[in-house]
């Protein structure tokens, strides 16, 4: 291959490359679709489609010219992408109106119908690069299209080679599928950690989200995103799975779309990830905290059994927090501490007064009630407390097994905040499985599981931003279901509400700390505008084109990738999980214009395309893999 400086080379194991009459780079079986027509800008440019090109379905895909410009390093040609974004024919015999009696008779115009037609289309500007030799080979650099290409360039489709070629000077990319309307065309987004850029990194972390509603493959395409990001090592990933939808691999089902996520992060993990260890259920994990504890009582309905009314159990339990974590400061009371236990526990209160610790409970949770009947209440709760009521003992007492470190069976279980420590600190792959029937729990539950687990996440993150010796975090946390943990209008929910709040603070705080984030959700419109707005990526499976999700998605990506997006076809008639992509992920070019993806057709076809970054392993079967061989 010849460059404008006349050096020859060939791309790396692909076809020979040779240089158009425009001067840009392709591959000998370029096929020459349209030329350049006008108007023109720098970030859209308008072509005619030629004859032979007249019936293809170019909606979408990606094509490039050369752009001959003039800066301050004299006189160079840029390869210029772009997507189709629009398409029109128009016959202007058709559109006279003096013509239209003669159609209705006849149908048609003799030499005119259909060979009058022209067609015409819009190409939204993706990026420019130059040509740079660099270790005595030509590669090509990022740069920007300052002025409008001029008309009748000639404009060719681009093929596989010479997205290869391009991405070849790049690091840190996988390859998320191919560009809408072709068959082979790979197109890539970058997963680099979030570490250093002098250590291949992004230099911060990413806020994200993957939005479409039931059947729209949002699930599978967030998971492909997740595994190919998993070929870091340096880098954690969290899961937290209210659904249990990472936990027992379960995508794509009834569809006939084959996609082992499991194996996708051994894969690219290269044998970081172990199902059998690394899947964590709430039966594996050690409850924490004397918060939680009381929290744990007042699901399995402790206050309720011991008189404490609906509407005063809030308070009760608030109050009954305060005095455990006192008594933790003063190791007086621990967790683990069964009812026979507590049941003999003294507490000296100073000098002259010792009181038993159901007394101090008892009186303490009264406070949730009027001064003036205080006093029966809390002589109400300590005689349930001491009465023939064994459902006490027993609340109590599995309360107490959640956080024992050792669980019934003799395991060892996990701390919270040794899963956080792992992934946020050491690069570890975990799925926190939040399914709270495994521990007897209600739905609600996880509301306050979440919101205690990203209170310690944020401590954590803090703290080590803050201290200069220690480590920095470098993790991706990715909620699935996310919208009903973020919602709009929290209502009168406190709990609901302080868990978005604690959200959208880490939303906009974390990014310099290394901490991002992926929500996963089926609606833009429902979500706090607030996480929302401050979305380094947006992921948009179909079925978002019409309401308040609609012009979400205008307002924030443009009324061109809107149009464009609202072309795509339903997975369900078309087989095929199509999808927009907005932001910092985009590999191509540097406008950052949202491009249009289609996703590959099983999980196979995502580990061959990516055979850069993922590794082999011995066995097919990947329930409870060990061993792995590179």
């Amino acid at each position: 291959m010849k460059s404008a400086n006349g050096r020859s080379f060939e791309s790396n194991g692909h076809s020979k490359h040779t240089m158009n009459g425009n001067g840009f780079y392709s591959s000998q079986q370029r096929v020459e679709v349209a030329i350049v027509g006008s108007p023109n800008y720098v970030t859209e440019v308008h072509f005619d489609v030629r004859d032979t090109h007249l019936q293809s379905p170019l909606l979408g895909t990606l094509l490039t010219m050369g752009v001959k410009v003039q800066s301050h390093q004299g006189r160079e040609e840029l390869l210029v992408l772009g997507q189709v974004s629009q398409i029109e024919t128009q016959n202007r015999w058709h559109e006279d109106p003096s013509l239209k009696n003669y159609i209705k008779l006849h149908g048609n115009l003799p030499h005119l119908t259909e060979i009058g037609d022209t067609t015409t289309g819009t190409m939204q500007i993706v990026g420019a690069y130059r040509e740079v030799l660099k270790n005595g080979e030509i590669v090509y650099q990022k740069t920007r299209l300052a002025v409008p290409p001029g008309s009748g360039l000639k404009v060719y489709q681009v093929d596989k080679p010479l997205i290869e070629k391009i991405m070849a000077s790049e690091f840190g990319y996988s390859y998320l599928g191919n560009f809408y309307g072709t068959l082979d065309v790979p197109a890539p987004v970058l997963v680099r950690h979030f570490g250093g850029f002098d250590e291949m990194g992004s230099g911060e972390a990413y806020m994200g989200g993957v939005f479409g509603p039931s059947g729209s493959g949002k699930s599978v395409v967030a998971a492909s995103l997740i595994a190919t990001w998993a070929h870091n090592p340096q880098m954690g990933l969290l899961i937290l799975d209210p659904q249990s939808e990472f936990s027992t691999n379960d995508f794509g089902t009834g569809t006939g779309f084959d996609f082992n996520f499991h194996e996708m992060l051994i894969r690219f993990s290269n044998g970081k990830f172990k199902p059998k260890q690394h899947i964590i259920s709430l039966d594996q994990l050690c409850l924490e905290g004397s918060e939680m504890f009381v929290q744990v009582l007042v699901e399995k309905g402790f206050f309720k059994s011991l008189g404490v009314s609906k509407q005063k159990e809030a308070d009760a339990a608030e109050y009954a927090t305060q005095l455990l974590v006192e008594l933790d400061k003063q190791k007086l009371w621990e967790t683990i501490m069964d009812w026979d236990k507590i049941n003999r526990l003294d507490v000296q209160l100073n000098e002259r007064i010792k009181s038993s610790f159901s007394e101090l409970f008892t009186r303490q949770i009264a406070n949730a009630y009027a001064i003036k009947g205080r006093e029966d209440y809390s002589t109400k709760f300590f005689e349930s407390w001491h009465g023939p009521n064994f459902n006490l003992s027993q609340i109590w007492n599995e309360t107490v097994q959640l956080f024992s470190p050792i669980d019934k069976q003799g395991r060892t279980r996990i701390s919270i905040r040794k899963v956080l420590q792992d992934t946020i600190l050491n690069g570890k792959i975990r799925i926190l499985d939040l399914n709270p029937q495994r521990i007897q729990m209600s739905q609600r539950f996880k509301l306050y599981l979440m919101d205690f687990v990203f209170r310690k996440l944020r401590q954590i993150s803090h703290m080590h931003y803050r201290d200069a010796d220690k480590q920095k975090s470098n993790c991706l946390i990715v909620l699935d279901e996310a919208g009903r943990f973020i919602p709009q209008n929290p209502g009168n929910d406190d709990m609901l509400r302080r868990l978005c709040k604690v959200l959208t603070d880490s939303t906009k705080e974390l990014r310099k700390m290394r901490c991002g984030f992926m929500f996963i959700t089926q609606t833009l419109a429902e979500i706090q505008k607030e996480i929302f707005r401050n979305l380094h990526f947006r992921i948009y499976g179909v079925g978002l084109g019409v309401g308040s999700d609609a012009d979400h998605i205008r307002s924030r990506e443009g009324d061109d990738a809107f149009e464009l997006y609202r072309s795509l076809p339903d997975p369900r008639l078309s087989g095929t999980y199509s999808f927009m992509i907005a932001g910092v992920l985009i590999a191509l070019g540097s406008s950052g214009r949202p491009m249009v993806i289609e996703g590959f057709p099983s999980g196979q076809a995502l580990l061959e395309a990516n055979a850069h970054i993922a590794h082999s392993v011995r066995e097919p079967t990947l329930a409870g893999i060990e061993d792995i061989v590179l």
